[in-house]
């Protein structure tokens, strides 16, 4: 008797069902929203309404659950606020220190209990970390909008006259874009040796002003525009690290390990599904042999891990 595959009907015609973020599916809406990230669809605090669409579909077919826009957009905001939440953990405050193992920070009950009341998001952190927190740094992180600003048509980069005059004096808006800080290290001498009677000099101060100011401005549109994209591109790079590390070292790895470990009994792989939420043995898991992988995941049963 043949089986078919259930074909999933259109993204249009499929039906918007209540969200149900299991740990699977929140993390493969995490890693579409890394992939939207690295295409630079996150422009702002937020994605595109093209990005938005595109993710819900991707979404959609790789899970076959269509959520609307408001239940992603709740669970991006939460995502980020989880984000910013471990991201102050990662300080160290009074009393904590770094598992390197288990690649969180940890401290005594009583000073966990103390954190907690003052800081309530923090109490997922206790137990497991943010195994998530390198992805969702790529996805909430602040230098995330360099290359947009590098992308921008050059005409964005131009200061008028007026805002020159202003920033030589220091006389800057507190909105100033970051390239700003560039000026005083880009900005040419002006002085100039003039001869001719004090007419003529008066004329020709005057016209080589006008001439020095276009070729300084067109200097600095240039200098900063290059310097932007230098750190647009370091950035960039800095993603495709953390994007490289989080792929090698991901939950769906270990899941493809154990499915190809024959006569693995079912206790033992849910027991290691829930040991791999964090990354720390997630990594220990993968770089080990196959013996050591098979006393580990009987260690884990036993209790001793």
């Amino acid at each position: 008797m043949s089986t078919r595959r259930t074909r999933l009907p259109s993204f249009d015609n499929a039906l918007t069902s209540p969200a149900n973020w299991t740990v699977e599916l929140e993390n493969m809406y995490i890693d579409i929203m890394v992939e939207h990230v690295k295409r630079g669809d996150r422009n702002t605090t937020t994605f595109s309404k093209p990005a938005w669409k595109q993710i819900r579909q991707k979404f959609y077919f790789r899970t076959g659950n269509k959520y609307d826009l408001k239940q992603f957009k709740n669970k991006f905001n939460q995502l980020r606020t989880r984000y910013r939440v471990f991201k102050k953990l990662l300080t160290l405050p009074p009393g904590f220190h770094w598992d390197p193992v288990l690649r969180t920070p940890t401290a005594p009950d009583d000073v966990w209990d103390n954190y907690i009341k003052d800081n309530p998001d923090a109490k997922r952190f206790r137990k497991a970390g943010c195994p998530e927190y390198d992805k969702l740094g790529i996805i909430y992180g602040d230098s995330s909008k360099l290359e947009y600003i590098a992308d921008k048509n050059n005409q964005d980069l131009i200061l008028a006259d007026t805002d020159l005059e202003q920033q030589r004096e220091g006389d800057l808006h507190s909105d100033t874009p970051p390239s700003a800080q560039f000026e005083a290290n880009l900005t040419p001498n002006l002085s100039e040796d003039v001869e001719g009677d004090l007419d003529d000099d008066i004329h020709q101060r005057s016209n080589m002003h006008s001439h020095s100011r276009r070729g300084k401005r067109e200097k600095i549109n240039t200098e900063m525009s290059d310097a932007i994209k230098f750190m647009a591109q370091a950035y960039n790079r800095r993603i495709d690290t953390l994007v490289e590390h989080a792929e090698k070292y991901s939950i769906g790895k270990c899941i493809k390990i154990l499915e190809n470990m024959e006569g693995l009994p079912m206790r033992t792989y849910l027991k290691a599904t829930k040991m791999f939420q964090e990354q720390g043995w997630r990594e220990t898991f993968i770089e080990m042999s196959e013996d050591r992988r098979k006393g580990w995941l009987e260690a884990v049963m036993s209790g001793e891990i």
